[in-house]
């Protein structure tokens, strides 16, 4: 019951959402198009997918395993849009660039690493 509920208003909020996006790409009209909206979209079609799924049970034409990727890639994008989000704040917003940078730093530095590591341990 609740996981149904849950599917309506998913459903309700990614349509709502999609109007608003179709909205600003009407007075936008080329200049709405940027890496953030189009995440947006990809976001609120995927989320969409994953709803019906929940609302029609099994009747939705696409396999199971596939609806659970387009609800793992919602999951995935609806986070980066929530740290987008604060990017944009005052107080937050240093603080998140900075957390940014370091974790590319660190990404940086174990891709450098790993080929000497497994070079290493080879040997």
């Amino acid at each position: 019951m609740y996981i149904y509920a849950a599917g309506i208003v998913t459903i309700v909020a990614a349509v709502l959402s999609l109007l608003k996006e179709g909205y600003q790409f009407f007075q936008l009209r080329l200049n709405y198009i940027t890496v953030y909206n189009l995440l947006e979209l990809v976001l609120y079609g995927s989320a969409l997918i994953l709803a019906f799924t929940v609302v029609r049970g099994n009747e939705c034409l696409c396999p199971l395993r596939i609806q659970y990727e387009f609800g793992a890639v919602a999951v995935f994008l609806a986070w980066i849009n929530f740290v987008l989000f604060f990017r944009k704040l005052a107080y937050t917003g240093n603080a998140l660039i900075y957390v940014v940078a370091l974790i590319s730093s660190v990404l940086y530095a174990c891709a450098c690493l790993t080929p000497l590591c497994i070079c290493s341990v080879k040997s």
